[in-house]
Protein backbone atom coordinates (compact mmCIF):
# COMPACT_ATOMS: atom_id res chain seq x y z
CA UNK A 1 0.00 0.00 0.00
CA UNK A 2 0.83 3.64 -0.79
CA UNK A 3 -0.11 5.79 1.80
CA UNK A 4 0.97 8.98 -0.24
CA UNK A 5 -0.43 7.94 -3.41
CA UNK A 6 -4.05 7.12 -1.38
CA UNK A 7 -3.99 10.37 0.07
CA UNK A 8 -2.96 12.24 -3.16
CA UNK A 9 -6.34 10.35 -4.72
CA UNK A 10 -8.49 10.89 -2.01
CA UNK A 11 -7.44 14.70 -2.06
CA UNK A 12 -7.71 15.21 -5.85
CA UNK A 13 -11.22 13.82 -5.40
CA UNK A 14 -12.20 16.55 -2.62
CA UNK A 15 -10.31 19.49 -3.51
CA UNK A 16 -13.43 21.34 -4.28
CA UNK A 17 -15.41 20.51 -1.39
CA UNK A 18 -19.35 21.38 -0.01
CA UNK A 19 -18.99 20.58 3.76
CA UNK A 20 -22.94 19.72 5.54
CA UNK A 21 -23.20 19.82 9.07
CA UNK A 22 -26.56 18.14 9.11
CA UNK A 23 -26.44 17.41 12.95
CA UNK A 24 -24.00 18.95 15.74
CA UNK A 25 -24.74 19.15 19.42
CA UNK A 26 -22.11 18.36 21.45
CA UNK A 27 -20.49 14.79 21.05
CA UNK A 28 -23.52 13.88 18.50
CA UNK A 29 -22.60 15.14 14.94
CA UNK A 30 -23.67 13.84 11.33
CA UNK A 31 -21.16 16.12 8.82
CA UNK A 32 -21.49 15.68 5.22
CA UNK A 33 -18.60 16.22 2.48
CA UNK A 34 -19.40 16.18 -1.44
CA UNK A 35 -16.53 16.05 -3.44
CA UNK A 36 -16.36 15.76 -7.13
CA UNK A 37 -18.42 14.19 -9.22
CA UNK A 38 -20.78 11.71 -7.13
CA UNK A 39 -17.91 11.47 -4.25
CA UNK A 40 -19.27 11.53 -1.02
CA UNK A 41 -18.63 10.74 2.54
CA UNK A 42 -20.65 10.99 6.23
CA UNK A 43 -19.04 11.05 9.34
CA UNK A 44 -21.41 10.42 12.75
CA UNK A 45 -20.32 10.58 15.87
CA UNK A 46 -21.56 9.81 19.60
CA UNK A 47 -19.93 9.36 22.98
CA UNK A 48 -17.52 6.76 22.29
CA UNK A 49 -18.20 6.29 18.89
CA UNK A 50 -17.54 7.37 15.27
CA UNK A 51 -19.11 5.97 12.08
CA UNK A 52 -17.30 6.86 9.00
CA UNK A 53 -19.76 6.00 5.70
CA UNK A 54 -17.26 6.59 2.53
CA UNK A 55 -18.20 5.76 -0.75
CA UNK A 56 -20.27 2.79 0.26
CA UNK A 57 -17.51 1.66 2.77
CA UNK A 58 -18.32 1.60 6.35
CA UNK A 59 -16.10 1.73 9.41
CA UNK A 60 -17.19 1.94 13.07
CA UNK A 61 -14.23 2.80 15.62
CA UNK A 62 -15.05 2.95 19.63
CA UNK A 63 -12.84 4.58 21.99
CA UNK A 64 -12.94 7.59 23.26
CA UNK A 65 -15.84 9.72 24.41
CA UNK A 66 -15.12 12.69 21.81
CA UNK A 67 -14.00 10.60 18.96
CA UNK A 68 -12.87 13.50 16.86
CA UNK A 69 -10.12 14.40 19.73
CA UNK A 70 -9.54 10.96 19.45
CA UNK A 71 -8.25 10.86 15.79
CA UNK A 72 -7.10 14.36 16.38
CA UNK A 73 -4.36 13.23 18.64
CA UNK A 74 -3.19 10.11 16.53
CA UNK A 75 -2.25 11.88 13.04
CA UNK A 76 -0.05 14.11 13.91
CA UNK A 77 0.72 18.02 14.07
CA UNK A 78 -1.22 18.90 10.68
CA UNK A 79 -3.69 16.00 11.18
CA UNK A 80 -2.60 14.39 8.18
CA UNK A 81 -1.17 11.28 9.06
CA UNK A 82 -3.19 8.10 9.53
CA UNK A 83 -2.08 5.94 12.26
CA UNK A 84 -3.68 2.89 10.52
CA UNK A 85 -2.39 0.05 12.80
CA UNK A 86 -3.59 1.78 15.77
CA UNK A 87 -6.88 3.13 14.43
CA UNK A 88 -7.50 -0.51 13.23
CA UNK A 89 -7.53 -1.70 16.87
CA UNK A 90 -10.50 0.49 17.62
CA UNK A 91 -12.57 -1.24 15.03
CA UNK A 92 -15.32 -2.76 16.47
CA UNK A 93 -18.15 -3.55 14.35
CA UNK A 94 -16.79 -7.70 12.96
CA UNK A 95 -17.88 -6.59 9.21
CA UNK A 96 -15.03 -3.38 9.04
CA UNK A 97 -12.69 -5.70 10.65
CA UNK A 98 -11.36 -6.74 7.24
CA UNK A 99 -8.67 -4.02 6.73
CA UNK A 100 -5.68 -6.39 5.60
CA UNK A 101 -4.93 -8.18 2.51
CA UNK A 102 -2.43 -9.58 0.12
CA UNK A 103 -0.04 -6.87 -0.80
CA UNK A 104 1.11 -7.89 -5.06
CA UNK A 105 3.05 -5.35 -4.86
CA UNK A 106 5.06 -6.07 -1.76
CA UNK A 107 5.08 -9.78 -3.19
CA UNK A 108 6.41 -8.84 -6.64
CA UNK A 109 9.27 -6.11 -4.96
CA UNK A 110 10.64 -9.77 -2.76
CA UNK A 111 10.80 -11.18 -5.92
CA UNK A 112 12.26 -8.72 -8.05
CA UNK A 113 14.74 -8.76 -5.18
CA UNK A 114 15.96 -11.95 -5.48
CA UNK A 115 15.90 -11.96 -9.31
CA UNK A 116 18.33 -9.00 -8.90
CA UNK A 117 20.86 -11.36 -7.44
CA UNK A 118 20.80 -13.99 -9.75
CA UNK A 119 23.74 -14.62 -12.72
CA UNK A 120 21.92 -16.56 -15.17
CA UNK A 121 19.95 -13.66 -17.52
CA UNK A 122 18.14 -16.21 -19.49
CA UNK A 123 16.37 -17.89 -16.25
CA UNK A 124 15.62 -14.75 -14.90
CA UNK A 125 13.84 -13.40 -18.06
CA UNK A 126 12.02 -16.84 -17.77
CA UNK A 127 10.61 -16.38 -13.72
CA UNK A 128 9.29 -13.17 -15.25
CA UNK A 129 7.93 -14.68 -17.89
CA UNK A 130 6.34 -17.45 -14.86
CA UNK A 131 5.51 -14.21 -12.74
CA UNK A 132 3.21 -12.63 -15.46
CA UNK A 133 1.78 -15.86 -16.73
CA UNK A 134 1.57 -17.47 -13.25
CA UNK A 135 0.01 -15.24 -10.65
CA UNK A 136 -2.84 -13.08 -9.95
CA UNK A 137 -2.65 -10.12 -8.24
CA UNK A 138 -5.92 -10.82 -6.04
CA UNK A 139 -5.22 -14.03 -5.42
CA UNK A 140 -2.21 -15.04 -2.74
CA UNK A 141 -2.46 -18.96 -3.15
CA UNK A 142 -1.57 -18.13 -7.12
CA UNK A 143 1.62 -16.39 -6.10
CA UNK A 144 2.47 -19.28 -3.07
CA UNK A 145 2.25 -21.91 -5.93
CA UNK A 146 4.50 -19.69 -8.31
CA UNK A 147 7.15 -19.83 -5.84
CA UNK A 148 6.71 -23.42 -5.25
CA UNK A 149 7.62 -24.27 -8.88
CA UNK A 150 10.79 -22.27 -8.96
CA UNK A 151 13.49 -23.29 -6.60
CA UNK A 152 15.57 -19.82 -6.44
CA UNK A 153 12.83 -18.53 -4.85
CA UNK A 154 11.85 -21.19 -2.43
CA UNK A 155 13.02 -19.23 0.80
CA UNK A 156 10.48 -16.91 -0.15
CA UNK A 157 7.98 -19.34 -0.13
CA UNK A 158 8.69 -20.11 3.00
CA UNK A 159 9.23 -16.60 4.76
CA UNK A 160 7.50 -14.53 2.93
CA UNK A 161 4.89 -12.25 4.19
CA UNK A 162 2.83 -10.13 1.91
CA UNK A 163 -0.38 -8.56 3.91
CA UNK A 164 -1.11 -4.37 4.30
CA UNK A 165 -3.77 -1.71 4.91
CA UNK A 166 -6.83 -2.81 2.27
CA UNK A 167 -7.12 0.69 -0.24
CA UNK A 168 -10.34 0.95 0.82
CA UNK A 169 -9.52 1.14 4.98
CA UNK A 170 -6.96 3.32 3.81
CA UNK A 171 -8.64 5.72 1.93
CA UNK A 172 -11.59 5.81 4.52
CA UNK A 173 -9.19 6.64 7.77
CA UNK A 174 -8.13 9.93 5.20
CA UNK A 175 -11.64 11.15 4.86
CA UNK A 176 -11.86 11.00 8.32
CA UNK A 177 -9.22 13.28 8.86
CA UNK A 178 -10.50 15.62 5.81
CA UNK A 179 -13.73 15.72 7.30
CA UNK A 180 -12.30 16.60 10.73
CA UNK A 181 -10.29 19.40 9.58
CA UNK A 182 -13.29 20.62 7.69
CA UNK A 183 -15.28 20.42 10.44
CA UNK A 184 -12.94 22.54 12.95
CA UNK A 185 -12.71 24.81 10.30
CA UNK A 186 -16.30 25.34 9.45
CA UNK A 187 -17.02 25.50 13.57
CA UNK A 188 -14.61 28.94 13.57
CA UNK A 189 -15.76 30.45 10.01
CA UNK A 190 -19.11 32.06 9.15
CA UNK A 191 -22.38 31.24 7.88
CA UNK A 192 -25.38 29.29 9.49
CA UNK A 193 -28.78 28.09 8.08
CA UNK A 194 -31.63 26.27 9.53
CA UNK A 195 -30.91 22.62 10.47
CA UNK A 196 -32.52 19.79 8.39
CA UNK A 197 -33.50 18.45 12.05
CA UNK A 198 -34.53 22.08 12.80
CA UNK A 199 -31.40 22.86 14.85
CA UNK A 200 -28.94 24.36 12.73
CA UNK A 201 -27.23 23.62 9.52
CA UNK A 202 -23.82 25.09 8.31
CA UNK A 203 -23.39 24.82 4.56
CA UNK A 204 -19.85 26.53 3.93
CA UNK A 205 -18.14 27.69 0.33
CA UNK A 206 -16.47 25.37 -1.79
CA UNK A 207 -13.03 25.08 -0.48
CA UNK A 208 -9.89 24.45 -2.89
CA UNK A 209 -7.12 22.37 -1.75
Amino acid sequence: MDAEKIGASFLSSYKDAKIELLHDVGMYRHVRISGAHYYRFELMTWPGSLSVNCEGDEFLFTRTTDMFDFFRRGAGAKCDAPNFAYWAEKLSDPRSRKVRAFDYSAFERDVESVLSTMADASRVEEIRDDLQSETCESDENSCREFLSRHAELLDLSIDGRWEDWTYRYAYACFAILHGIREYDRVKTSQGSLPLLDGREHHEFPEVSK
